[in-house]
């Protein structure tokens, strides 16, 4: 279609200025730097993914990350059975860190 304007872009996980190349311009990455963290800071409540596991009466949390959580709701079966109300946070995204969930 002629009347479609082509933009050309050249996308890496580098810093590129306004053409889409790379560039090591300290203050133009910067800004590219703070524009990311800023968008990640707005959207984090849609980011955030956790999941909580016998948390609702446990007098003591343990916070695991991957695999070993495995072995910590094992862990946590076997202490509930034994009378220790024991709860799991674990983190599924670790960046931007699900404090609201951790704090609660």
């Amino acid at each position: 279609n002629p009347s479609l304007k082509v933009i050309d872009y050249h996308i890496t996980g580098l810093h590129h200025g306004p053409t889409g190349l790379p560039t090591e311009d300290a203050e133009l990455c910067q800004n590219l730097i703070e524009r990311l963290f800023n968008k990640i800071e707005a959207h984090q409540d849609e980011i955030d993914e956790y999941e909580e596991f016998m948390m609702d009466d446990a007098d003591v949390l343990i916070y695991a990350y991957g695999s070993v959580s495995r072995a910590v709701k094992a862990a946590i079966l076997k202490l509930r059975e034994e009378g220790i109300k024991v709860g799991l946070f674990r983190p599924i995204s670790i960046w931007p860190s699900p404090e609201k969930a951790i704090k609660a």
